[in-house]
C-alpha cells in the first residue's frame, strides 16, 4: 500500500513547490561583482566546476559542505511532472567557511532549491545532464548560487551523483 501511495505523494509535493517557485521566481543570477571576484580569487580563471584529479597539486585549506539530503527535482513537461531528478550536490569552499554554511544550510538549500526549480522550468532537466554542457551548465547556475547565498569562499560545485526517473 505505501509503495503505491508514496509515488503519487513524492509528485504531489513535487508539483506544489515547483508551481509555488515558479510563480515566486525572477530572474536573479548572480551579480556580475560576485562572478568577477570569484574569477580574481582563482587566479583570474572560471572554475567551470573543473576540479583538481590525482596527480595534480593538492589545494590547502579547502574543504567539501555536503548537503544532508539530495535534491529532488520535478522535470515538468506540458503541465506535469514527466520525471524526478535526484541530485546529490556539495561545495568545495575555504574550510574556515564550512562550519558557518553548515549552521546555515536550510537558506542554502532553499536558495539552490530555487535555482534548480527554475533550471527545470527552463528545461535543463529534460536535456541530456551527461552532456557537458548541460552538466557544466547546472554546475555554474549553482555556483552562482553558492557566491551569493553563501560568500565569496566558494570554489567549486561538484555534483556528486544524479539519478533521473521518468514517470
Amino acid at each position: 500500500m505505501l509503495n503505491k501511495i508514496l509515488p503519487i505523494l513524492i509528485t504531489i509535493i513535487a508539483v506544489g513547490g515547483a508551481g509555488f517557485a515558479a510563480k515566486t521566481l525572477k530572474g536573479g543570477g548572480a551579480s556580475q561583482a560576485a562572478i568577477d571576484a570569484h574569477v580574481e580569487a582563482n587566479g583570474g580563471k572560471y572554475s567551470k566546476g573543473v576540479h583538481h584529479v590525482e596527480g595534480q597539486e593538492k589545494t590547502s585549506g579547502y574543504g567539501y559542505f555536503n548537503f544532508r539530503r539530495n535534491f529532488i527535482i520535478p522535470v515538468v513537461g506540458q503541465s506535469r511532472v514527466e520525471a524526478l531528478v535526484l541530485l546529490s550536490v556539495s561545495i568545495e569552499m575555504e574550510e574556515s567557511k564550512i562550519e558557518n554554511t553548515t549552521t546555515r544550510e536550510p537558506t542554502v538549500r532553499d536558495a539552490f532549491m530555487k535555482t534548480l526549480l527554475e533550471m527545470s522550468h527552463e528545461g535543463i532537466f529534460n536535456r541530456d545532464i551527461t552532456n557537458p554542457d548541460v552538466y557544466n551548465e547546472i554546475q555554474k547556475r549553482l555556483l552562482e548560487t553558492a557566491i551569493i547565498t553563501v560568500d565569496e569562499g566558494v570554489r567549486s560545485i561538484l555534483l556528486v551523483d544524479f539519478a533521473r526517473q521518468d514517470q
